[in-house]
């Protein structure tokens, strides 16, 4: 299993929900079955989601699960709808020692995009999407 503040549920979250998500994290951390943090990330299609604020919100609390991620040492699920390369940034700025792991789930983007999260550390999930034609 994967804890973590989906960026769809962002809206409802308050700040202490990532209080609360490290110290679940820390006390399930010898948990074999805790494989993620996840999934997070950022949607950039719900409209609601796109504007000020919540756009803010939304890279606030992706930004702060990745530091989580890299304290408990955990790789993250990545929600990645419209917002690759803001993923990408992220990602970058806040590289753990030994780097990142993990999966970009349902990822849709370009090569371009699917090579910078490959060279990263993360593994590419495909969905039904992948299926759809042009």
């Amino acid at each position: 299993y994967a804890l973590g503040i989906h960026p769809l549920l962002v809206p409802r979250a308050q700040d202490a929900d990532l209080q609360v998500l490290d110290a679940e994290l820390a006390l399930r951390k010898s948990d074999p079955r805790l494989v993620a943090v996840g999934e997070i990330g950022l949607d950039y299609f719900v409209p609601a989601l796109t504007e000020s604020p919540m756009r803010e919100r939304q890279e606030h609390f992706y930004r702060e699960q990745l530091k989580l991620a890299r304290k408990h040492g955990l790789p993250v699920i990545l929600h990645v709808r419209r917002s690759a390369d803001k993923l990408l940034k992220h990602l970058r700025e806040l590289v753990p020692e030994g780097g990142w792991s993990g999966i970009a789930h349902a990822f849709n983007g370009s090569q371009q995009q699917a090579m910078a999260f490959i060279k990263l550390g993360f593994k590419l999930g495909f969905g039904g999407a992948v299926t759809f034609e042009p």
